[in-house]
């Protein structure tokens, strides 16, 4: 029997139950990754992030599903993540180097060592290619989408995390959204996408560029609350559709999501280019630990 540390951390907020809810496990020792995955079902949140020893990192940090898939890239876990060990007083200098299945992962807390600071992390510069038709009538039928609501603002892509980005008309066309889970999670698996998002340029709040809604069913996730990996790549996105505005070389924007489910998320994108293409970007956002506890297994 062991007994492990565990919290449930509301990623892209500072308001409890609300933002997207993960659960942290921190683990001195390595974890089978079928014990990852029964503690992942167990816990039952969106995402479970496993925060570990790694022998060349300051930390190893692998991704779950409540049905037990390993994640390639997960947002608000790493968020999460970088939340639960600030708090411990673990990231000395604001700076931590996570390794991961696939890839290595920088989080930077802004400021250090302050509440309430900014987590962030910056994965590798995505890319995207336009999506085939055939993927994007799926995925409007699935969604309950009509073709009238797509915009024209960019075109519907698919990203290297195979994500599906759809550009929408505005908030009405989001909310009038009506997904047949059953139908798209199948559709999904069929044709190899981890998830769909819908994206207006479009927010309810003052001061946000953008507002989406993403799905992935077959995942264990009818709807998710904040992606943060889906904005690395709609930053590049929106980025080569030249609709941010730029400083310097730099893209800033703030982010919406999760409001129609009732638990708004809030999301800082940042983007870097030279010339028209995007070179690096990276996804940041506040959370608040909602429970600390101890897991047996």
């Amino acid at each position: 029997m062991r007994t492990l540390e565990v919290l449930l951390v509301d990623a892209f907020t500072t308001t409890p139950l609300a933002g997207n809810p993960a659960a942290v496990v921190l683990h001195p020792d390595p974890l089978e990754p079928a014990t990852m995955r029964a503690i992942a079902a167990e816990l039952a949140r969106p995402a479970t992030a496993f925060v570990g020893p790694a022998p060349d990192a300051d930390r190893g940090l692998r991704w779950f599903s409540p049905t037990g898939v390993e994640l390639s890239l997960c947002g608000h876990g790493t968020i999460a993540a970088g939340h639960a060990l600030a708090a411990r007083g673990e990231i000395r200098g604001g700076r931590l180097a996570c390794a991961t299945p696939a890839r290595r992962l920088l989080v930077t807390v802004e400021p250090p060592d302050a509440p309430g600071a900014t987590v962030w992390f910056e994965p590798d510069c995505p890319r995207w290619a336009p999506a085939e038709p055939a993927d994007v009538d799926a995925a409007l039928a699935a969604l309950g989408v009509p073709g009238a609501a797509v915009a024209t603002w960019a075109a519907a892509a698919r990203t290297s995390e195979a994500d599906l980005l759809v550009p929408v008309a505005g908030l009405e066309a989001l909310g009038a959204v009506a997904p047949q889970p059953e139908r798209l999670a199948r559709a999904a698996r069929e044709r190899g996408w981890r998830g769909v998002c819908l994206t207006a340029r479009a927010s309810r709040e003052r001061g946000a560029f953008t507002h989406s809604r993403f799905f992935a069913p077959h995942l264990g996730i009818p709807e998710d609350p904040a992606t943060g990996s889906v904005h690395a790549a709609l930053g590049v996105w929106l980025w080569d559709a030249g609709v941010l505005g730029r400083v310097d070389g730099v893209a800033r924007f703030r982010a919406e999501q999760g409001d129609f489910l009732g638990r708004p998320g809030r999301l800082a994108v940042e983007v870097h280019g030279s010339g028209a293409r995007a070179t690096r970007v990276r996804v940041g956002g506040q959370a608040v630990t909602v429970l600390a506890g101890r897991l047996r297994v």
